[in-house]
């Protein structure tokens, strides 16, 4: 049975040829104007998409996060945080050969420092190019494991690309690899980034088409509609797609 995927405004349309059925993919979220949100498994949903300009995404870091207890201030008051979803697995061995294959531009992933060694060895098997590690400085950071000895006020930023792919760079010449930013203060998922790292790497580039396979709250998809740019999203957890799509059906904040 050979499959056929045609893509036409955002949708996925998948026919099976011989037998005359025809199944379609219907995104949870579309606004019309080139913004879009798929529920559903990455690996099922990247395949039958088209090729994207640029790639921006946080997956699970692989480091059982359990969500446990963090505080401010006083040391007394302790709060819930949400633990996520598959979050024990290694998703770079499989993830990043998949998003060489769908950009062909560049691909920023961001990581946890204790697990570089996986996603760099799939960057390497890939046959991918590293072109910076990037460093996020949380000038406000608020520190969740406690019993860490060192407290953590960075997030790892990897930016690569495909062995065919190409950067289109358009970013300042003096452009460095810390960025200093402060980290929202009222995050609606749990490793939450905000809206202006999202902003500065896309805007470093040319390209059209901004795809995030871990979508999350949808930040990455925010940016890239108040740049004016189109963007795919896919979650797998359907509340976070609800989250997105109220964030996307909101106005553009700038220009």
């Amino acid at each position: 049975m050979a499959i056929v995927t045609i893509w036409n405004a955002f949708q996925l349309n998948i026919f099976a040829s011989g037998e005359g059925q025809q199944k379609m993919i219907e995104p949870y979220y579309d606004d019309g104007k080139g913004i879009v949100i798929y529920h559903g498994d990455c690996r099922e949903i990247m395949p039958q998409l088209p090729k994207v300009d640029l790639v921006l995404t946080d997956p699970p870091y692989g480091v059982e996060y359990s969500g446990g207890h963090f505080h401010s201030g006083d040391v007394t008051i302790k709060r819930e945080r949400e633990a996520l979803r598959n979050d024990d697995v290694d998703v770079y061995s499989w993830a990043i050969p998949m998003l060489f294959d769908i950009c062909q531009g560049p691909c920023y992933v961001f990581f946890a420092a204790t697990r570089g060694l996986s996603i760099y060895k799939a960057v390497h098997e890939a046959k991918g190019k590293i072109h910076a590690l990037i460093i996020w400085h949380k000038r406000n950071a608020k520190y969740a494991a406690m019993n860490a000895q060192y407290k953590q006020r960075h997030e790892s930023l990897l930016y690569c690309k495909g062995p065919n792919a190409k950067t289109n760079w358009i970013g300042p010449s003096n452009e460095c690899t810390v960025w200093e930013m402060d980290r929202a203060e009222h995050n609606i998922h749990p490793t939450q980034k905000p809206a202006e790292v999202c902003i500065r790497a896309i805007n470093n580039h040319n390209a059209d088409t901004i795809l995030d396979p871990f979508m999350g709250s949808g930040t990455t998809l925010r940016a890239a509609k108040d740049l004016g740019r189109h963007a795919i999203g896919i979650e797998l957890e359907e509340k976070y797609c609800e989250i997105a799509a109220k964030r996307l059906a909101q106005e553009v904040l700038f220009s």
